[in-house]
C-alpha cells in the first residue's frame, strides 16, 4: 500500500485527521519493511509507491484531479472577457454604421484589454506569492518563540474533527524535531495558504492576455470578412453565440459537470445581455445627436450649401444659401417641387416596368425624335441600375437629365483642339458646407446622403446631381443590337461616366481665381486655386459689388471636394496647399478694391509660389495621384497643357487607363468602341477596381456581390455641418470691418489705352514688314539686271533691319 500517495491525498483534502492515522501506518510499515539500503533493484521495483508516486490510485480507484487549477482559472478569466468585452464594444459600435469604426475600435480594445488583463493577472499573482513569503515568515517566528501556543491552534484544529491532543501527540513528535515541516502545517491548515509557483505571475499573465486575445478576436472576425456593418454584426451574433454556448459547456463539464447545459446558457446569456445594453445605450446617443440636430435645424441652425450651376458659356459653382427662405416655405416648395418630380417620374415610367435602381431619373428630352428620345430614357434606367448593382445606397437618388442641344440651347459649337465635341456632364447639384477636423470641404448631396449619422437631419433638395448629354452626337444605342460604327459612341458608356461625377468624383482646382486675378496684371503666372468661399449670411452691398472692378472685395478662404483630400501632388497632400492658401489674410479679410486684392496676392510670394506649382504639376503628366494610405491608387489627367478646367484632374490618365480595367474615367470618349467590346476585355465591367476603391474612400458603400472581387472598405470620417464664425468681415455679424489697402503692385484697370497700344504696334509690325517684303523685292529686281554681286548684299541688309518686326 503507497502511505506517501495516500498522505499527499490526505493533505489535499485538507483532511487533518487521515493525515495523522497514514503517519502512524507509516512508522509501523518501516518497521515491517527492509532496510532500503539492503534492497536489490528487483526487490524495490516490486514495493508499489516507488514506482507509482504520483498515481492517484487505492485498492483500484482511480481519482482524476486537475493538477494545475490555476492555469484553467486563468484561461477561464482570460477567455469569458475577452469573448464578452470586445463583443459588447463590436456590438455597441456597429450601431454608428462604419466597419472600420468597429474594426479599429475592437483591436485597439482588444490589444489594451489584453494588456491590462495580463498585468493584472501578473500583479495578482506576484502579490500572492509576496503575501505567502510575509505569512511565512511571521508563522517561522511563530513556531520558533511560541511553540506551545501554536501546538495548541492544532489542537483546536483537530478538535473540531473529534481528536483530542492525546491522539495527534505523535505528529507533535515529529514536528518538533522539523520545524520547516511544523511550519509549513500551519501555513496550509492554519492560513489556507499553499506555497505558489515562482514562475506564477509570468505564467498568469501570458495565459490571461494570450486567453482574452483569443476570446476578443472571435466576434471581431466577420468584421474583417463582411463589408456591410449590420451583416457582419449578424454574423458575429451567430458566432460568438456558438462560442459562448460551447466555451461555457466546455468549462461546466469540468468544474460543474451536473450543470454542463446550465453554465453554457448562463454564460451566453451573460455576453448577449453585455452586446445588448452596449448597442442600445450607443444607439441612443446616437439618436440624441441625430434629435439634437432635427432641432437645430427646426430653429434655424440649418445647413449651408454651394448650388453648383450650368449655364451656357461655362461650368462654374457659386457659393450661395441654402434656405434663404422661412421654414414653412421651404417645405412648401420642397413639397410642390417634389410632387412635380415624383408625377413626372412616373410618367416617364409608365410601360417600363419595375426596376431595382436606386437612382431614379427625371428625363427632359428636347429632341423632336420621340424614338431617339425612348432610346436615350432605356439608357438612363440601364445606367441607374447598373451603378445600382455595384453601390449600395441608403435612400434612392435623384437625377435631372437632360438630352438637348449644346449647340443651339448652350452655346457650345466651337471643337476642342483635339477635334472633339462635349458629349455630356453631369455634376452635383447641390454640395453641403462640412466641417471635417480644420478644413471646410463641399460634400455632394448624393454622397452625404450615405452618412448614417447625418441624413435624418438635412431637408435635402429635390435633385442630388444634374445631367445633360448632347443630342448632336452620333450615338450608338445598345438595344438596337447593331454593331457600333467607327463614327459612333456608346451613349450607355457615357452616362455611367457622368453620373460618376455626379457621385463626386470631382475636384474643386481651378484656374478661375486666375483668370480673374489676370484682368489686371497680364503678366502673372498661371496657378490653381480651390473654390473661393462666399458665406451664406454676406451683407447686400457686398454682394452687390463683389467679382467687379469696383467696391470691396471680401476673401473668407477656399473649399475643396472630398476627392481633393485624396490626391496628391509628387506625393504631398494638396489639401495641405488648400490649408496654406488659407493662410492668405487668414481666409477673413476684405480688401479696399479689386486692385488691392490682386496686388496682395502678388505681394504674398509664399501662397502664390505654392498655387504656381499646384498648375505647373496639373500640366505635367503624373505629378497628381489619387493616394489612400500612402499607396497610389489612380494617375489623374494632367498631360493636358495648358490646364483646361472640366478635363484636367477630374478625370484618370487618359494613355495609362484607356485600355485597362479603369477606363471609364478618361477624359475622352471613345469612338467605335462599345461598353459590350469592353466587357469581354473586363470582366468586372466599367466600375473598375482602382475606381471603385476611390469610391468607397469618399464614404459609398460597396455591394457584397462586387466587393468580393476587390475587397475595399467604406471610409466615413467624422464631419459635422459649417456654421460660418460670427466675425466674417462683410456679414451681418461684422458689417463694418477693417479694410486693407495694398496699392504697391502691378495690378492696374484694363483702360481704352491699353487696346490701341497694341493695335497701333500691330499696324506699325505690318507697315514693316511690307516695307521690308517691298525693299526685298526692288532690291531683286535691280540686282539682277545690274550685279549678281549685290543681290547676295541687299538680301542680307534688308532681313537684318526686318528680322525685329517679325518677333
Amino acid at each position: 500500500m503507497s502511505y506517501q500517495l495516500l498522505n499527499r491525498q490526505a493533505h489535499i483534502n485538507n483532511d487533518a485527521a487521515a493525515a495523522i492515522s497514514i503517519e502512524q501506518q507509516q512508522e509501523q510499515e518501516k518497521q515491517l519493511l527492509p532496510n532500503n539500503d539492503s534492497l536489490s533493484s528487483e526487490e524495490e521495483a516490486r514495493i508499489p509507491h516507488r514506482n507509482h508516486i504520483h498515481q492517484h490510485s487505492f485498492k483500484g480507484h482511480v481519482e482524476e484531479h486537475f493538477s494545475r487549477p490555476e492555469l484553467v482559472r486563468d484561461c477561464i478569466l482570460g477567455l469569458s472577457d475577452g469573448l464578452t468585452v470586445p463583443f459588447a464594444l463590436a456590438a455597441g459600435l456597429s450601431s454608428l454604421g462604419d466597419s472600420r469604426i468597429v474594426i479599429f475600435g475592437g483591436i485597439a480594445e482588444m490589444v489594451s484589454g489584453a494588456i491590462s488583463m495580463g498585468l493584472g493577472g501578473y500583479l495578482a499573482a506576484k502579490s500572492e506569492a509576496d503575501h505567502y513569503i510575509t505569512e511565512r515568515q511571521r508563522e517561522a517566528r511563530e513556531v520558533e518563540l511560541y511553540p506551545d501556543e501554536e501546538e495548541e491552534e492544532i489542537v483546536e484544529i483537530f478538535e473540531t474533527y473529534g481528536l483530542d491532543r492525546e491522539s495527534i501527540e505523535p505528529m507533535f513528535v515529529r514536528f518538533r524535531e522539523n520545524s520547516e515541516k511544523f511550519v509549513d502545517f500551519m501555513m496550509k491548515f492554519e492560513l489556507n495558504l499553499e506555497m505558489p509557483d515562482p514562475n506564477r505571475s509570468l505564467i498568469s499573465a501570458a495565459t490571461i492576455g494570450l486567453s482574452y486575445l483569443f476570446g476578443g478576436l472571435i466576434p471581431l472576425l466577420p468584421y474583417f470578412i463582411i463589408n456591410d456593418t449590420m451583416d457582419a454584426l449578424f454574423s458575429s451574433i451567430v458566432v460568438t453565440s456558438i462560442t459562448l454556448l460551447a466555451f461555457g459547456y466546455i468549462k461546466s463539464i469540468y468544474l460543474r459537470p451536473a450543470q454542463a447545459v446550465m453554465g453554457a446558457l448562463q454564460t451566453l446569456a451573460i455576453g448577449g445581455i453585455a452586446a445588448g445594453f452596449s448597442y442600445g445605450i450607443v444607439a441612443l446617443v446616437s439618436s440624441a445627436n441625430a434629435e439634437q440636430s432635427n432641432n437645430n435645424s427646426d430653429n434655424g441652425a440649418i445647413p449651408f450649401c454651394v448650388q453648383h450651376h450650368f449655364t451656357s458659356s461655362n461650368n462654374k459653382n457659386t457659393i450661395q444659401p441654402c434656405f434663404e427662405e422661412s421654414q414653412q416655405h421651404r417645405q412648401q416648395r420642397h413639397s410642390s417641387a417634389y410632387n412635380k418630380r415624383d408625377q413626372k417620374q412616373n410618367a416617364n415610367n409608365s410601360g417600363d416596368g419595375s426596376t431595382n435602381a436606386m437612382i431614379i431619373i427625371d428625363f427632359t428630352c428636347e429632341s423632336t425624335n420621340q424614338d431617339e428620345c425612348n432610346k436615350v430614357k432605356a439608357s438612363l434606367t440601364k445606367a441607374s441600375e447598373y451603378i445600382s448593382s455595384v453601390l449600395v445606397f441608403k435612400t434612392p437618388l435623384y437625377v435631372n437629365a437632360t438630352y438637348l442641344s449644346f449647340c443651339q440651347q448652350l452655346g457650345q459649337c466651337e471643337e476642342a483642339p483635339e477635334g472633339t465635341v462635349g458629349t455630356g456632364q453631369a455634376y452635383p447639384s447641390v454640395s453641403y458646407l462640412m466641417q471635417e477636423g480644420n478644413t471646410t470641404r463641399m460634400y455632394p448631396q448624393a454622397l452625404l446622403k450615405q452618412y448614417y449619422s447625418l441624413a435624418k437631419s438635412v431637408n435635402w433638395y429635390e435633385y442630388d446631381m444634374n445631367a445633360y448629354f448632347n443630342s448632336e452626337i452620333t450615338w450608338y444605342y445598345e438595344d438596337d443590337g447593331n454593331t457600333i460604327k467607327e463614327n459612333e459612341t456608346d451613349l450607355l458608356l457615357t452616362i455611367i461616366h457622368e453620373f460618376v461625377h455626379g457621385l463626386g468624383f470631382v475636384s474643386a482646382w481651378s484656374d478661375d481665381t486666375y483668370e480673374r486675378f489676370s484682368m489686371y496684371d497680364s503678366t502673372m503666372e498661371k496657378f490653381l486655386t480651390p473654390m473661393p468661399l462666399n458665406p451664406p449670411n454676406e451683407l447686400p452691398e457686398v454682394s452687390a459689388v463683389m467679382n467687379s472692378e469696383e467696391g470691396v472685395q471680401p476673401y473668407w478662404g477656399f473649399v475643396d471636394f472630398p476627392l481633393d483630400k485624396l490626391l496628391y501632388g509628387n506625393k504631398y497632400p494638396l489639401t495641405l496647399t488648400t490649408q496654406v492658401l488659407n493662410e492668405w489674410g487668414n481666409s477673413n479679410v476684405m480688401f479696399a478694391n479689386i486692385l488691392d486684392m490682386v496686388n496682395d496676392w502678388l505681394n504674398g510670394k509664399n501662397f502664390r509660389e505654392q498655387a504656381e506649382a499646384v498648375y505647373q504639376m496639373a500640366t505635367k503628366r503624373g505629378d497628381i495621384t489619387i493616394m489612400i494610405d500612402d499607396v497610389e491608387i489612380m494617375a489623374l489627367e494632367t498631360s493636358l497643357s495648358p490646364f483646361q478646367d472640366g478635363s484636367s484632374l477630374t478625370h484618370v490618365d487618359q494613355s495609362t487607363y484607356a485600355t485597362t480595367d479603369d477606363y471609364l474615367m478618361c477624359y475622352s470618349a471613345m469612338r467605335g468602341i462599345s461598353l459590350n467590346d469592353l466587357s469581354k476585355l473586363h470582366p468586372l465591367g466599367p466600375l473598375g477596381p482602382s475606381l471603385v476603391h476611390v469610391l468607397a474612400e469618399l464614404g459609398y458603400f460597396i455591394q457584397p456581390s462586387y466587393n468580393q472581387h476587390v475587397n475595399v472598405k467604406t471610409v466615413q470620417p467624422n464631419i459635422s455641418f459649417w456654421v460660418p464664425p460670427i466675425d466674417l468681415v462683410g456679414t451681418v455679424t461684422n458689417p463694418s470691418p477693417a479694410v486693407s489697402i495694398n496699392a504697391d503692385g502691378p495690378a492696374h484697370i484694363p483702360s481704352a489705352s491699353d487696346t490701341p497700344s497694341s493695335s497701333a504696334s500691330s499696324f506699325i509690325s505690318s507697315l514693316l514688314l511690307s516695307s521690308s517684303l517691298s525693299s526685298l523685292s526692288v532690291s531683286l529686281f535691280i540686282c539682277i539686271k545690274q550685279s549678281p554681286g549685290l543681290l547676295f548684299f541687299y538680301i542680307f541688309i534688308t532681313l537684318a533691319f526686318s528680322y525685329p518686326c517679325y518677333y
